[in-house]
């Protein structure tokens, strides 16, 4: 689409900048969605880019213009209401694989190559496999606080590095703790009490402060030394549908077999796009358990009966290493389609 310059139309390309329309709603003042499509697609189309915050007033007004986007990189429902009203105005784009309404569109992974590039972060590359997991726990959500109780349960948690963080204070969240020990029937172990009750928090190479600074970038040592991650995805529970951040990528990125204990799309999404999900050698069958709890305890079996083929030389080594290396380079190789666009403004 042909842009005339005595129009001044807000355009992405290098040129980039977001609109303000006749709205009650506030806009995020973050430019995410612009940033991202600055850097990551090449072609030619031409929009008004709008982003909107989260629990803002639905009703508003908008001048007619051509190819609204509104942006929104919650996963949440509670998060973006009056998509209805939105999508009268122009396409909803948002990071819920199971939304029916708006546009699916994996905003974190580009935020993810965002940051790789912007902080020259040093990804891993494939190394010889070795019989340990890595687990990256920042605020303590209910899944998560099942997670660290099922692998001390199956007795995996000592062959794994895992991180348990107090990010945005919400170790003091009562309702999450109630919760955890309402699905457990109260009993659980020592070190899990300690990390509720007197703040012993598990760490690897981030304080709570310094996650705050940079959740991107990681240790080298972390990946080197391991070589699967058990994702805890942001939701887990089926309610929330799908949302897909950074954490799904990071150990695409970073040549580890991922385990994903989060909503029930994530490696169909990986298969769709292409990506190698190694169901020859993980019981991937988790994904499909409506049940989030059962899901979290068969990932978490999945977890334990890879590491166990690892210690027996089960696996061929130079294989699995060519296929992480395979995923890696279609992951650096991600950009934001003309195909894509096309099917956003598909009315």
């Amino acid at each position: 689409m042909d842009v005339k310059e005595e129009e001044k139309v807000p355009y992405f390309g290098n040129k980039s900048q977001t609109v303000t329309p006749t709205t009650s709603m506030e806009l995020c003042p973050s430019d995410r969605l612009v940033t991202q499509l600055d850097n990551w697609y090449d072609g030619d189309h031409t929009f008004n880019v709008v982003e909107i915050l989260e629990n803002q007033d639905p009703n508003i007004t908008m001048d007619t213009v051509s190819n609204v986007l509104f942006h929104h990189t919650e996963g949440d429902t509670q998060y973006i209401q009056g998509i209805e009203e939105l999508e009268k105005l122009g396409t909803v784009l948002h990071c819920n694989k199971e939304w029916t309404q708006g546009q699916y569109f994996d905003y974190w992974l580009f935020d993810y190559k965002t940051r790789i590039d912007d902080l020259n972060i040093q990804l891993n590359d494939a190394h010889d496999l070795k019989p340990s997991f890595l687990c990256l726990n920042g605020r303590p959500d209910v899944h998560r606080y099942l997670t660290l109780h099922y692998l001390m349960k199956n007795k995996v948690f000592d062959k794994g590095y895992v991180s348990f963080l107090n990010r945005y204070g919400q170790i003091t969240n009562k309702t999450n703790w109630d919760n955890f020990m309402n699905i457990v029937g109260g009993e659980t172990t020592a070190i899990l009490k300690r990390i509720f009750y007197d703040q012993k928090l598990l760490l690897l190479d981030k304080s709570d402060n310094e996650l705050a600074r940079n959740d991107r970038d990681h240790a080298f040592h972390l990946y080197e030394n391991t070589s699967i991650s058990l994702v805890t995805e942001t939701y887990c529970d089926n309610e929330k549908g799908t949302f897909i951040t950074e954490k799904t990528w990071k150990p695409i990125a970073n040549c580890h077999i991922p385990i994903y204990i989060g909503g029930t799309q994530i490696l169909n999404h990986l298969r769709e796009k292409g990506y190698d999900t190694f169901d020859d050698i993980v019981d991937n069958s988790y994904e499909n358990e409506n049940d989030f709890v059962i899901r979290i305890q068969r990932a978490i079996k999945a977890l334990e009966d890879l590491i166990n083929k690892i210690e027996k030389n089960k696996l061929n080594n130079d294989e699995i290493k060519q296929r992480l290396t395979n995923n890696k380079k279609l992951f650096l190789k991600e950009k934001i389609t003309k195909r894509t666009v096309n099917k956003w403004i598909k009315k």
